[in-house]
């Protein structure tokens, strides 16, 4: 494991208070509106792969498992050439060349921000892989995912050899603001391109989503995926517009998100100064109807109460009291245990899902008690 993969895993030491710190000039403007596309996220990846050499180490440690660079080649990223065989291509290449400008090795990248696969797309990947390696050799080609967690179509697909979240790439760039002596050029550029893959991260089809976010909640978010990504490390935080409202954090990656009769969200409640308890919750949308089966399955709740089921409502509600917890960054450190506190019940939660998914996909698609 790389440092730079190291600190975008677990959180950096004696990291406290406000996390990204922005030009006062620039900290609250918003540089794109919802016209951002695809294409924007190939020329973000081509431009930084090959400019920016830490991220494109830190991409290649995602695939230690099937793909090693040639020793003494230089990196090329570009656009990938269309395929003669079905004219598809993949979006992003990085081209691996010998000194003589021999190519030894490759990467695909291909980016999905809103949209799933075409039929047979994913599969044509991975048999251009297949020959690529051929040509190559079994350890120098590999192709790679990268889209918004919010695209579950395109999350895990065994098409690929790893799929990297796009938020992933923008905590780098927040890393890297937090450094000292950036030029001003440099941490400006920084800014945009983040705020770039965090319009691709929200974007919605057909949205005019615009983010009105507060500086202080966007630093407390920040430092909140870092714990996160240390208590619950299987799950993943959904990125928010950080915005007055943002009051909750939802995890994506827990056993039955996809497969289940109606929408399912594992959240985070953090509340307010004058509530002392809120919630961790797995919330079925349009399921308060089943309020009374969940609670006489056997076996379903535990019989102390610690995992109870209320009706919300149209929705129900599985969900554990957790302490409240207040989305200001100087308040970070005095919430701290409340915060893992917190954690440690969506992690409970998801192993509760773990357990039962089938049980309750069984009650939800039973219909209406």
């Amino acid at each position: 494991m790389t440092g730079l993969q190291d600190q975008l895993t677990h959180p950096l030491p004696g990291q406290s208070g406000a996390l990204t710190r922005m030009t006062a000039a620039m900290g609250e403007a918003l540089f794109f509106d919802d016209r951002v596309r695809e294409r924007d996220l190939d020329h973000f990846l081509i431009e930084d792969l090959q400019a920016d050499i830490a991220l494109r180490r830190w991409l290649v440690a995602q695939l230690t498992h099937a793909f090693t660079e040639p020793d003494g080649s230089t990196a090329r990223v570009g656009k990938s050439s269309r395929r003669t065989v079905d004219g598809r291509q993949t979006d992003v290449q990085v081209e691996y060349l010998s000194p003589t400008g021999e190519a030894l090795a490759v990467i695909l990248i291909e980016n999905k921000v809103t949209d799933g696969f075409q039929d047979g797309q994913a599969e044509s990947y991975a048999a251009e892989v297949a020959a690529l390696r051929q040509r190559f050799g079994n350890r120098r080609a590999a192709c790679i995912l990268v889209a918004p967690i919010s695209n579950l179509l395109s999350r895990g697909n065994t098409n690929f050899d790893a799929t990297v979240p796009v938020e992933r790439f923008a905590e780098y760039l927040r890393l890297r603001l937090q450094g000292d002596g950036l030029e001003p050029e440099l941490r400006a550029r920084l800014e945009v391109r983040a705020e770039l893959l965090d319009m691709l991260c929200g974007k919605r089809p057909g949205s005019r989503w615009v983010p009105n976010t507060i500086a202080g909640k966007r630093d407390f978010a920040t430092a909140y995926a870092e714990i996160a990504r240390e208590a619950v490390p299987s799950l993943t935080v959904r990125p928010s517009t950080d915005g007055q409202q943002a009051v909750t954090r939802f995890f994506d990656g827990f056993a039955g998100q996809t497969t289940m009769p109606v929408k399912v969200r594992l959240k985070h409640e953090f509340g307010n100064e004058r509530e002392p308890m809120k919630y961790v919750n797995l919330q079925f949308d349009g399921a308060g109807g089943h309020e009374d089966a969940f609670r006489n399955a056997s076996g379903l709740l535990p019989t102390d109460g610690s995992i109870f089921v209320v009706r919300a409502g149209a929705s129900l509600m599985v969900r554990i009291r957790t302490p409240a917890i207040v989305p200001d960054p100087e308040k970070l450190e005095a919430q701290r245990s409340a915060i893992n506190e917190g954690l440690r019940g969506i992690q409970r939660l998801a192993d509760w899902m773990e357990e039962h998914h089938q049980r309750v996909r069984a009650i939800l698609a039973a219909g209406t008690t």
